[in-house]
């Protein structure tokens, strides 16, 4: 009877931690989806927000005429560079 007890004993030990780790897995299974998925759906909402912040429909054409005669002057000054 008392190597029962001994044999009880030692199986409890584990068989205990077994169950306590699978619980606390279980539990922290389902929070980190979550938070993920939200991050993933936040993070792409800042993506889209800034690609059209950057290069969106409402740039200046006024600018845009800017830039593109100030790369002709930059094409024209390497060119002369390259003559001399």
């Amino acid at each position: 009877m008392e190597q029962l007890l001994y044999g009880v004993a030692v199986l409890a030990c584990p068989v205990g931690m077994g169950l306590l780790m699978w619980f606390m897995a279980r539990g922290q299974r389902k929070s980190p989806v979550d938070t993920g998925d939200q991050q993933v759906g936040q993070l792409r909402a800042e993506v889209e927000q800034r690609g059209r912040s950057q290069c969106g429909p409402a740039r200046d054409p006024e600018l845009d005429r800017q830039i593109a005669e100030l790369r002709t002057e930059v094409r024209r000054l390497r060119t002369e560079e390259t003559e001399v």
